[in-house]
């Protein structure tokens, strides 16, 4: 509804064509096959069918995205829930329990830890498909606490982490680096909802105008989706790139000085930068060196190198 309380016609999308959404507009429109996608060329009226490549055939109610909805969500058909799963635990983890989750056919990998991935398909339907619930099983779990810490004993068993003794260290993804830096810097703008916007305003990276041709640039450095083919999981690149645009780049060097100016106005400007960007105290060593590198250096070059470190760009 818009703010005089009356209902929007269509959606209030930036598009060149904005889609319909009046219930009254969409009940009586038809869906028109088009010859070669040209929509002065109708061909024949299409009605909804169910996908043949889901198997068998059932009848078609009144109600075929309802139906198709249900049918997904229902508790005979746990391949939706173990994919969402496996999403999710890709998303913490780097890698899913399974590796290709994209692909849970006969060309796909096998899981490493069937019973698991069963146990939290039940897990997240039993919740009412709850997310949440299955965010905090997996950040509570001590698999998910596991150090670090490389151990030798460990490594000799299983070289491949199948059984997941360690944690891998997992940077952070491309919207994730952008917001981090905004935030730390009080320069992220934590407004909700409206069009997308350039990446020159500070908004959350999410709100940020996705054009195939012409992509935000940290996106691109930092193996974002490329908004052409389908990515079920990125790739993770380290290139020369990536830290010139951390030293050089305009967001990073706006941010720097803007945290330069705050910690400047504070009685321990070092220890304020390192609380700051790290989230922790600086160690007596890391103070030392710190200090000596602002003499000839200054703050902004301190917060610049800080938001450079590998402790802020990844989850350790």
């Amino acid at each position: 509804p818009s703010d005089a309380g009356t209902s929007l016609a269509i959606a209030p999308h930036e598009m060149r064509w904005p889609l319909q959404r009046d219930p009254e507009f969409l009940e009586g429109f038809e869906v028109q096959l088009l010859d070669r996608g040209d929509v002065k060329s109708p061909v024949e009226v299409k009605e909804p069918a169910w996908p043949e490549v889901f198997g068998k055939t059932p009848e078609i109610s009144d109600r075929p995205r309802s139906q198709l909805a249900d049918w997904l969500v229902s508790p005979k058909n746990p391949l939706t829930a173990r994919v969402w799963v496996n999403r999710v635990w890709q998303w913490h983890f780097g890698k899913g329990l399974v590796a290709t989750p994209g692909d849970f056919g006969a060309e796909g990998e096998p899981p490493t830890h069937p019973e698991l991935l069963d146990w939290l398909a039940s897990e997240l339907m039993d919740s009412g498909w709850s997310t949440k619930h299955l965010h905090r099983l997996i950040l509570q779990s001590s698999t998910y606490r596991q150090s670090s810490h490389f151990q030798k004993l460990s490594a000799s068993i299983d070289p491949e982490n199948h059984a997941l003794w360690r944690w891998y260290p997992k940077r952070l993804e491309a919207e994730a680096i952008r917001d981090s830096i905004l935030s730390v810097s009080h320069r992220l703008d934590l407004e909700s909802g409206g069009p997308s916007v350039s990446s020159d305003v500070n908004r959350r990276s999410v709100y940020l105008r996705q054009k195939r041709d012409n992509l935000p640039h940290q996106q691109s450095l930092f193996d974002g989706a490329n908004a052409v083919t389908s990515c079920s999981k990125r790739s993770v690149s380290t290139v020369a790139l990536q830290p010139l645009w951390l030293l050089n780049g305009k967001l990073v060097q706006q941010a720097a000085e803007s945290l330069a100016q705050r910690a400047g106005q504070t009685s321990e400007p070092v220890a304020e930068l390192f609380e700051r960007i790290m989230g922790r105290r600086a160690s007596a060593e890391e103070m030392q060196v710190s200090k000596a590198f602002v003499e000839s250096a200054g703050l902004r070059s301190l917060a610049a190198s800080l938001l450079n470190s590998n402790e802020f760009l990844y989850i350790p």
